[in-house]
Protein backbone atom coordinates (compact mmCIF):
# COMPACT_ATOMS: atom_id res chain seq x y z
CA UNK A 1 0.00 0.00 0.00
CA UNK A 2 2.83 2.43 0.85
CA UNK A 3 4.59 1.62 -2.39
CA UNK A 4 1.36 2.16 -4.34
CA UNK A 5 0.73 5.44 -2.51
CA UNK A 6 4.26 6.65 -3.26
CA UNK A 7 3.89 5.66 -6.89
CA UNK A 8 0.60 7.55 -7.19
CA UNK A 9 2.07 10.59 -5.44
CA UNK A 10 5.07 10.58 -7.75
CA UNK A 11 2.83 10.20 -10.78
CA UNK A 12 0.60 13.08 -9.65
CA UNK A 13 3.69 15.27 -9.17
CA UNK A 14 4.88 14.39 -12.66
CA UNK A 15 1.45 15.20 -14.12
CA UNK A 16 1.39 18.47 -12.17
CA UNK A 17 4.83 19.43 -13.50
CA UNK A 18 3.78 18.46 -17.02
CA UNK A 19 0.60 20.55 -16.75
CA UNK A 20 2.63 23.48 -15.36
CA UNK A 21 5.07 23.15 -18.28
CA UNK A 22 2.10 23.37 -20.67
CA UNK A 23 0.30 26.20 -18.87
CA UNK A 24 3.37 28.36 -18.12
CA UNK A 25 4.09 29.23 -21.80
CA UNK A 26 0.42 30.07 -22.27
CA UNK A 27 0.53 32.43 -19.28
CA UNK A 28 3.71 34.06 -20.58
CA UNK A 29 2.14 34.42 -24.02
CA UNK A 30 -0.97 35.98 -22.46
CA UNK A 31 1.16 38.48 -20.50
CA UNK A 32 3.18 39.34 -23.63
CA UNK A 33 -0.04 39.83 -25.61
CA UNK A 34 -1.41 42.08 -22.86
CA UNK A 35 1.76 44.21 -22.86
CA UNK A 36 1.72 44.45 -26.68
CA UNK A 37 -1.96 45.47 -26.61
CA UNK A 38 -1.22 48.18 -24.06
CA UNK A 39 1.63 49.49 -26.21
CA UNK A 40 -0.60 49.45 -29.29
CA UNK A 41 -3.32 51.35 -27.43
CA UNK A 42 -0.76 53.95 -26.29
CA UNK A 43 0.54 54.30 -29.88
CA UNK A 44 -3.01 54.66 -31.20
CA UNK A 45 -3.74 57.34 -28.60
CA UNK A 46 -0.58 59.23 -29.56
CA UNK A 47 -1.47 58.92 -33.26
CA UNK A 48 -5.02 60.11 -32.58
CA UNK A 49 -3.72 63.09 -30.60
CA UNK A 50 -1.36 63.96 -33.45
CA UNK A 51 -4.18 63.67 -35.99
CA UNK A 52 -6.34 65.94 -33.85
CA UNK A 53 -3.50 68.45 -33.62
CA UNK A 54 -3.07 68.31 -37.41
CA UNK A 55 -6.81 68.81 -37.87
CA UNK A 56 -6.68 71.76 -35.47
CA UNK A 57 -3.79 73.30 -37.43
CA UNK A 58 -5.69 72.79 -40.70
CA UNK A 59 -8.78 74.46 -39.25
CA UNK A 60 -6.68 77.37 -37.98
CA UNK A 61 -5.08 77.79 -41.43
CA UNK A 62 -8.51 77.69 -43.04
CA UNK A 63 -9.81 80.32 -40.61
CA UNK A 64 -6.81 82.55 -41.36
CA UNK A 65 -7.43 82.16 -45.11
CA UNK A 66 -11.10 83.04 -44.67
CA UNK A 67 -10.19 86.06 -42.58
CA UNK A 68 -7.72 87.27 -45.21
CA UNK A 69 -10.31 86.65 -47.94
CA UNK A 70 -12.78 88.82 -46.03
CA UNK A 71 -10.21 91.58 -45.78
CA UNK A 72 -9.47 91.36 -49.53
CA UNK A 73 -13.20 91.48 -50.29
CA UNK A 74 -13.54 94.51 -48.05
CA UNK A 75 -10.71 96.30 -49.85
CA UNK A 76 -12.22 95.40 -53.24
CA UNK A 77 -15.56 96.78 -52.11
CA UNK A 78 -13.89 100.01 -50.98
CA UNK A 79 -12.13 100.27 -54.35
CA UNK A 80 -15.42 99.68 -56.16
CA UNK A 81 -17.16 102.40 -54.12
CA UNK A 82 -14.31 104.75 -54.94
CA UNK A 83 -14.64 104.00 -58.66
CA UNK A 84 -18.40 104.53 -58.51
CA UNK A 85 -17.80 107.86 -56.85
CA UNK A 86 -15.44 108.87 -59.63
CA UNK A 87 -17.95 107.81 -62.29
CA UNK A 88 -20.66 109.84 -60.67
CA UNK A 89 -18.33 112.85 -60.52
CA UNK A 90 -17.55 112.42 -64.24
CA UNK A 91 -21.25 112.53 -65.11
CA UNK A 92 -21.69 115.77 -63.23
CA UNK A 93 -20.36 118.52 -65.48
CA UNK A 94 -20.12 120.95 -62.60
CA UNK A 95 -17.74 118.71 -60.73
CA UNK A 96 -15.89 117.49 -63.81
CA UNK A 97 -12.28 118.66 -63.94
CA UNK A 98 -9.10 117.67 -65.69
CA UNK A 99 -7.89 115.80 -62.65
CA UNK A 100 -11.12 113.81 -62.53
CA UNK A 101 -10.78 112.96 -66.22
CA UNK A 102 -7.24 111.86 -65.60
CA UNK A 103 -8.38 109.77 -62.65
CA UNK A 104 -11.10 108.20 -64.76
CA UNK A 105 -8.58 107.36 -67.46
CA UNK A 106 -6.30 105.92 -64.83
CA UNK A 107 -9.23 104.01 -63.40
CA UNK A 108 -10.01 102.56 -66.83
CA UNK A 109 -6.42 101.51 -67.24
CA UNK A 110 -6.48 100.12 -63.73
CA UNK A 111 -9.72 98.23 -64.41
CA UNK A 112 -8.25 96.85 -67.59
CA UNK A 113 -5.19 95.75 -65.74
CA UNK A 114 -7.38 94.44 -62.95
CA UNK A 115 -9.32 92.36 -65.46
CA UNK A 116 -6.02 91.00 -66.70
CA UNK A 117 -5.07 90.27 -63.13
CA UNK A 118 -8.37 88.48 -62.55
CA UNK A 119 -7.80 86.46 -65.70
CA UNK A 120 -4.34 85.56 -64.51
CA UNK A 121 -5.76 84.69 -61.11
CA UNK A 122 -8.36 82.38 -62.65
CA UNK A 123 -5.73 80.68 -64.76
CA UNK A 124 -3.48 80.46 -61.73
CA UNK A 125 -6.33 78.91 -59.72
CA UNK A 126 -6.80 76.26 -62.39
CA UNK A 127 -3.09 75.50 -62.49
CA UNK A 128 -3.00 75.40 -58.70
CA UNK A 129 -4.30 71.84 -58.68
CA UNK A 130 -1.54 70.67 -61.06
CA UNK A 131 1.50 72.33 -59.56
CA UNK A 132 0.89 74.12 -56.28
CA UNK A 133 4.40 75.33 -55.68
CA UNK A 134 4.99 76.87 -59.15
CA UNK A 135 1.54 78.41 -59.13
CA UNK A 136 2.18 80.01 -55.74
CA UNK A 137 5.40 81.62 -57.01
CA UNK A 138 3.82 82.90 -60.25
CA UNK A 139 0.71 84.09 -58.46
CA UNK A 140 2.76 85.94 -55.86
CA UNK A 141 4.89 87.60 -58.55
CA UNK A 142 1.88 88.58 -60.67
CA UNK A 143 -0.03 89.90 -57.68
CA UNK A 144 2.99 91.80 -56.46
CA UNK A 145 3.73 93.36 -59.85
CA UNK A 146 0.13 94.29 -60.64
CA UNK A 147 -0.51 95.55 -57.15
CA UNK A 148 2.67 97.64 -57.18
CA UNK A 149 1.87 99.04 -60.64
CA UNK A 150 -1.70 99.94 -59.75
CA UNK A 151 -0.57 101.44 -56.46
CA UNK A 152 2.09 103.50 -58.25
CA UNK A 153 -0.51 104.74 -60.77
CA UNK A 154 -2.95 105.67 -58.03
CA UNK A 155 -0.20 107.31 -56.00
CA UNK A 156 0.88 109.45 -58.97
CA UNK A 157 -2.66 110.71 -59.45
CA UNK A 158 -3.69 111.01 -55.80
CA UNK A 159 -2.68 113.06 -52.84
CA UNK A 160 0.65 112.48 -51.18
CA UNK A 161 -0.87 111.92 -47.78
CA UNK A 162 -2.81 108.91 -49.09
CA UNK A 163 0.17 107.45 -50.93
CA UNK A 164 2.14 106.52 -47.83
CA UNK A 165 -0.85 104.91 -46.19
CA UNK A 166 -1.67 102.86 -49.27
CA UNK A 167 1.95 101.78 -49.71
CA UNK A 168 2.16 100.74 -46.09
CA UNK A 169 -1.12 98.88 -46.33
CA UNK A 170 -0.02 97.18 -49.53
CA UNK A 171 3.30 96.26 -48.00
CA UNK A 172 1.60 94.79 -44.93
CA UNK A 173 -0.83 92.85 -47.05
CA UNK A 174 1.98 91.58 -49.22
CA UNK A 175 3.97 90.51 -46.18
CA UNK A 176 0.95 88.84 -44.63
CA UNK A 177 0.20 87.10 -47.89
CA UNK A 178 3.79 85.94 -48.22
CA UNK A 179 3.81 84.74 -44.61
CA UNK A 180 0.57 82.89 -45.19
CA UNK A 181 2.00 81.28 -48.34
CA UNK A 182 5.20 80.40 -46.50
CA UNK A 183 3.21 78.87 -43.65
CA UNK A 184 1.17 76.87 -46.14
CA UNK A 185 4.38 75.61 -47.78
CA UNK A 186 5.94 74.69 -44.45
CA UNK A 187 2.74 73.04 -43.31
CA UNK A 188 2.46 71.05 -46.56
CA UNK A 189 6.15 70.08 -46.29
CA UNK A 190 5.79 68.86 -42.72
CA UNK A 191 2.53 67.17 -43.58
CA UNK A 192 4.25 65.31 -46.42
CA UNK A 193 7.11 64.28 -44.13
CA UNK A 194 4.65 63.21 -41.45
CA UNK A 195 2.63 61.14 -43.93
CA UNK A 196 5.83 59.41 -45.08
CA UNK A 197 6.83 58.73 -41.47
CA UNK A 198 3.36 57.39 -40.68
CA UNK A 199 3.47 55.09 -43.71
CA UNK A 200 6.91 53.84 -42.70
CA UNK A 201 5.78 53.24 -39.11
CA UNK A 202 2.63 51.48 -40.35
CA UNK A 203 4.73 49.21 -42.58
CA UNK A 204 7.10 48.41 -39.70
CA UNK A 205 4.17 47.77 -37.37
CA UNK A 206 2.51 45.51 -39.92
CA UNK A 207 5.73 43.55 -40.40
CA UNK A 208 6.19 43.25 -36.63
CA UNK A 209 2.59 42.16 -36.25
CA UNK A 210 3.05 39.46 -38.90
CA UNK A 211 6.20 38.19 -37.18
CA UNK A 212 4.44 38.13 -33.81
CA UNK A 213 1.51 36.32 -35.39
CA UNK A 214 3.81 33.68 -36.89
CA UNK A 215 5.63 33.28 -33.59
CA UNK A 216 2.32 32.98 -31.74
CA UNK A 217 1.13 30.33 -34.21
CA UNK A 218 4.39 28.40 -33.74
CA UNK A 219 4.09 28.54 -29.96
CA UNK A 220 0.44 27.50 -30.11
CA UNK A 221 1.34 24.55 -32.35
CA UNK A 222 4.08 23.48 -29.94
CA UNK A 223 1.68 23.80 -27.02
CA UNK A 224 -0.93 21.75 -28.89
CA UNK A 225 1.66 19.05 -29.65
CA UNK A 226 2.77 18.89 -26.02
CA UNK A 227 -0.85 18.85 -24.89
CA UNK A 228 -1.72 16.07 -27.34
CA UNK A 229 1.31 14.03 -26.21
CA UNK A 230 0.37 14.52 -22.56
CA UNK A 231 -3.21 13.49 -23.28
CA UNK A 232 -1.99 10.36 -25.06
CA UNK A 233 0.26 9.49 -22.11
CA UNK A 234 -2.59 10.04 -19.66
CA UNK A 235 -4.98 7.93 -21.76
CA UNK A 236 -2.37 5.18 -22.10
CA UNK A 237 -1.73 5.18 -18.34
CA UNK A 238 -5.44 5.09 -17.57
CA UNK A 239 -6.00 2.29 -20.08
CA UNK A 240 -3.07 0.36 -18.59
CA UNK A 241 -4.52 0.71 -15.11
CA UNK A 242 -7.97 -0.32 -16.31
CA UNK A 243 -6.53 -3.29 -18.20
CA UNK A 244 -4.47 -4.37 -15.19
CA UNK A 245 -7.52 -4.09 -13.00
CA UNK A 246 -9.63 -6.12 -15.43
CA UNK A 247 -6.90 -8.79 -15.76
CA UNK A 248 -6.61 -9.00 -11.99
CA UNK A 249 -10.38 -9.29 -11.61
CA UNK A 250 -10.50 -11.96 -14.32
CA UNK A 251 -7.65 -13.89 -12.66
CA UNK A 252 -9.39 -13.70 -9.28
CA UNK A 253 -12.63 -14.82 -10.88
CA UNK A 254 -10.98 -17.81 -12.54
CA UNK A 255 -9.17 -18.78 -9.33
CA UNK A 256 -12.44 -18.61 -7.46
CA UNK A 257 -14.13 -20.69 -10.14
CA UNK A 258 -11.35 -23.28 -9.97
CA UNK A 259 -11.49 -23.38 -6.19
CA UNK A 260 -15.25 -23.66 -6.34
CA UNK A 261 -15.03 -26.46 -8.87
CA UNK A 262 -12.44 -28.26 -6.73
CA UNK A 263 -14.50 -27.86 -3.59
CA UNK A 264 -17.72 -28.98 -5.24
CA UNK A 265 -18.53 -32.74 -5.12
CA UNK A 266 -18.94 -33.58 -8.80
CA UNK A 267 -18.99 -37.38 -9.36
CA UNK A 268 -18.82 -37.07 -13.12
CA UNK A 269 -15.82 -34.76 -12.93
CA UNK A 270 -14.12 -37.05 -10.37
CA UNK A 271 -14.70 -40.08 -12.56
CA UNK A 272 -13.38 -38.21 -15.59
CA UNK A 273 -10.26 -37.16 -13.67
CA UNK A 274 -9.67 -40.75 -12.47
CA UNK A 275 -10.09 -41.98 -16.02
CA UNK A 276 -7.60 -39.40 -17.30
CA UNK A 277 -5.14 -40.40 -14.58
CA UNK A 278 -5.43 -44.10 -15.45
CA UNK A 279 -4.98 -43.30 -19.17
CA UNK A 280 -1.88 -41.23 -18.46
CA UNK A 281 -0.54 -43.94 -16.11
CA UNK A 282 -1.12 -46.61 -18.71
CA UNK A 283 0.65 -44.52 -21.37
CA UNK A 284 3.65 -44.04 -19.08
CA UNK A 285 3.81 -47.75 -18.21
CA UNK A 286 3.66 -48.69 -21.90
CA UNK A 287 6.26 -46.10 -22.77
CA UNK A 288 8.78 -47.24 -20.15
CA UNK A 289 7.63 -50.93 -20.00
CA UNK A 290 6.96 -50.82 -16.29
CA UNK A 291 4.36 -52.07 -13.83
CA UNK A 292 2.09 -50.31 -11.41
CA UNK A 293 2.84 -50.46 -7.66
CA UNK A 294 -0.19 -49.91 -5.46
CA UNK A 295 1.31 -47.77 -2.71
CA UNK A 296 -2.02 -47.43 -0.95
CA UNK A 297 -2.44 -51.17 -0.63
CA UNK A 298 1.15 -51.49 0.62
CA UNK A 299 0.50 -48.89 3.28
CA UNK A 300 -2.65 -50.73 4.29
CA UNK A 301 -0.67 -54.00 4.66
CA UNK A 302 2.00 -52.26 6.74
CA UNK A 303 -0.72 -50.87 8.96
CA UNK A 304 -2.27 -54.32 9.30
CA UNK A 305 1.10 -55.87 10.26
CA UNK A 306 1.64 -53.14 12.81
CA UNK A 307 -1.78 -53.77 14.28
CA UNK A 308 -1.11 -57.53 14.40
CA UNK A 309 2.25 -56.86 16.07
CA UNK A 310 0.50 -54.83 18.71
CA UNK A 311 -1.65 -57.87 19.53
CA UNK A 312 1.43 -60.06 20.24
CA UNK A 313 2.92 -60.61 23.65
CA UNK A 314 6.24 -59.24 24.74
CA UNK A 315 7.96 -62.57 24.24
CA UNK A 316 6.58 -62.96 20.75
CA UNK A 317 7.59 -59.41 19.87
CA UNK A 318 11.11 -60.09 21.08
CA UNK A 319 11.41 -63.28 19.02
CA UNK A 320 10.00 -61.53 15.98
CA UNK A 321 12.51 -58.73 16.27
CA UNK A 322 15.33 -61.20 16.43
CA UNK A 323 14.12 -63.00 13.33
CA UNK A 324 13.65 -59.74 11.51
CA UNK A 325 17.12 -58.56 12.50
CA UNK A 326 18.79 -61.70 11.14
CA UNK A 327 16.71 -61.57 7.94
CA UNK A 328 18.38 -60.21 4.83
CA UNK A 329 16.93 -57.14 3.20
CA UNK A 330 14.97 -57.95 0.07
CA UNK A 331 13.89 -55.77 -2.81
CA UNK A 332 10.77 -57.73 -3.61
CA UNK A 333 7.57 -55.72 -3.63
CA UNK A 334 4.01 -56.74 -4.16
CA UNK A 335 2.77 -55.94 -7.69
CA UNK A 336 -0.86 -55.44 -8.24
CA UNK A 337 -3.02 -55.21 -11.27
CA UNK A 338 -2.69 -51.87 -13.00
CA UNK A 339 -6.44 -51.47 -13.14
CA UNK A 340 -6.69 -51.28 -9.36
Amino acid sequence: MDHERKRRTKREEELSQMAMAIIQPLLEQFNDTLIISQREMAAEQRLLAHQQESAKDSVQCELVCKENAKRVDKMAEEERQYQVKLLLAMKDDAMRTASIDSLVDSMAVTNQKRSLINTDLEEASERLQEDQQELDVEYNKACGEMLDQSLITVVQESHRDLINEQEEQARKEKMEFQEMVAKDKVASHYKHKFSKAVKKIAAMYKELEMEEKKEAETLMQKAEDVKFTAQEDIVRIVNTKVSSKLVHEEKVRRIKEEEQMLNEDNPARTAMMNLMNRVQRQMLLQKFKGKWVNITQKKKESTAEKQSEDNLSEQDKKLRRMRTKNRKETKIVSWQNEDM
